[in-house]
């Protein structure tokens, strides 16, 4: 027979351990690949749900990953990057996405950078802004930023080597904002596209 004091200590184990037991971990795995059916080792893996990263991996050297988050987050893209730093800013070599459902393994294809390229000037008042930011965005995933770079003195930006698709292009600079949609394809892989501030 428990003792009142130990009575009360199991039961107070079994009450606090109620909430962990539903902590369980949900586990998406698969593999990356370039284009050409390489595996592709040291990608990023990110798992984003309600417009915020949940968990991140990376892929190992046969292009393998496994992530985990919490069953009780909602997931709904996987999505790979292969990118490198150049003068403190990170840019996107490869990406490749994968709409999250329960079916597995969660296999993902990176697109390499293509020879698109965005570029023109920022403008407020029709005068140029140095220094505001500006960024491309996945049009569909908004959080996924593809590239970015800031406005020189005069204004001008340029964004390169980027794949065919549709972007989100958004500029800021002390509290002004632009946005915009840019199409590439094959056919008109450069665009210029002028940003006023508001």
């Amino acid at each position: 027979m428990l003792r009142p004091f130990a009575f009360l200590v199991v039961l107070a184990g079994l009450v606090l351990s109620l909430p962990l037991a539903g902590q369980e971990n949900r586990v998406f795995s698969g593999q990356v690949k370039w284009e050409n059916g390489v595996p592709a080792s040291d990608v990023g893996l990110s798992v984003f749900g309600d417009g915020k990263e949940l968990a991140n991996a990376a892929t190992d050297p046969g292009g393998y990953f496994m992530v985990r988050i919490p069953s009780s987050s909602r997931p709904s893209v996987l999505v790979a990057t292969a990118f490198h730093f150049e003068g403190g800013v990170m840019l996107i070599d490869a990406v490749g996405t994968k709409e999250i459902t329960d079916s597995q393994p969660a296999n993902i294809t990176l697109v390499r950078s293509g020879h698109g390229f965005v570029e023109g000037y920022v403008r407020l008042d029709k005068m140029a802004v140095e220094g505001a930011q500006v960024e491309l965005r996945n049009k569909k995933y908004e959080f996924l930023v593809i590239r970015r770079t800031l406005s020189r003195a005069n204004g001008r930006y340029e964004l390169s080597g980027l794949p065919v698709g549709d972007y989100l292009l958004v500029s800021l600079k002390d509290g002004k904002k632009w946005t915009g949609i840019v199409s590439l394809t094959s056919a008109v892989p450069q665009v210029e596209r002028e940003i006023e501030l508001k």
